[in-house]
């Protein structure tokens, strides 16, 4: 439709499906002839799977936090390293623009979901440190306010955890299962979405057990870490 022609490579993201299945059906529309190059965040194992039917018709390139590729003579994309929601995701920043995009890391509408919450966060805050004006995401709208969505992102996950460390300040001496701080957070959520609900408060308890603030302990309770200043 923009009348654009040939193909000079692949960017992908992360290995989910939605972002890495199509690769064949791009090198199928621009009837790709010669070898070219798919850039990517390192993940072996998952790699292997993905591309094993198309690797005659291109090269992987493994790409780390701080890479440039080179579009054009007017246009670079940074690679910028941002596990959380997969372990290989990757943001791209164009400077010449002050534009990120951010794959599943930040999504135009709602809030992403992510494997590791640790470096879920870590990576916000890296996006953060950009001068960028523009953020086109993985999923929804344009997002034209970008670092305030960023910040947006960080308030709503230490709403959650000041949540979940508040109930675990009142049972501090018993310890709470991850299903009753459902129970005590998710308060006006219908109980078929206390599933869902469970996997954060899981994600939130992991983090807060990487930061020694929290301990699991026999019996499936979380209890906050004695020597913790909260």
């Amino acid at each position: 439709q923009e009348g654009i022609k040939g193909l000079k490579g692949v960017i992908i993201t992360h290995w989910h499906l939605d972002h890495s299945s199509g690769l064949s059906q791009v090198l199928d529309l621009f009837e790709t002839k010669e070898e070219i190059p798919v850039y990517k965040y390192g993940n072996e194992d998952k790699d292997k799977k993905l591309f094993a039917s198309d690797t005659k018709r291109f090269t992987l390139k493994y790409v780390k936090h701080g890479d440039i590729i080179i579009v054009d003579d007017e246009t670079t994309l940074e690679c910028i390293y941002t596990p959380g929601h997969t372990s290989d995701h990757i943001a791209l920043y164009c400077k010449q623009e002050k534009a990120i995009f951010s794959g599943d890391c930040i999504l135009g509408y709602g809030t992403a979901v992510f494997d590791d919450l640790y470096t879920y966060m870590k990576s916000l805050e890296t996006l953060l440190k950009y001068d960028c004006e523009i953020m086109y995401s993985g999923h929804g709208p344009v997002i034209t306010k970008p670092l305030d969505k960023i910040r947006e992102y960080i308030e709503h996950r230490n709403k959650r955890e000041n949540q979940i460390i508040e109930q675990l300040i009142k049972y501090k001496q018993t310890g709470l299962t991850s299903n009753q701080l459902v129970q005590f957070i998710y308060v006006d959520t219908p109980s078929h979405l206390y599933y869902a609900a469970e996997k954060n408060v899981l994600n939130h308890l992991s983090k807060l057990i990487t930061e020694n603030k929290v301990q699991k302990l026999s019996d499936h309770k979380f209890i906050l870490v004695p020597t913790s200043s909260l």
